[in-house]
């Protein structure tokens, strides 16, 4: 593996660590008590579909991020109720 790759593949690596990491802070990935595996599926999709769209509303507005910040939280705890 070249140089180039081995840089290419650590920044996936660690973008992806951080999409986890977030998902986990402000969406409740890991706050699941479902056993079905559809309903677990759905529960990590939603997770890490909010966060992904956060960030990309993000990328868009940065002045908008703290309050988008506590509404993704509030609307993602409130879809599993």
């Amino acid at each position: 593996m070249g140089a180039a790759d081995a840089v290419e593949r650590y920044g996936a690596r660690f973008q992806l660590a951080f999409l986890f990491k977030d998902a986990k802070q402000h969406t409740g990935l890991d706050h699941c008590q479902v056993r079905d595996p559809e309903k677990l599926h759905f529960h990590w999709n939603a997770a890490l579909t909010s966060v992904n769209l956060a960030r990309w509303v993000r990328k868009k507005n940065r002045s908008r991020w703290p309050m988008l910040k506590r509404s993704l939280t509030i609307n993602c705890s409130l879809i599993y109720f």
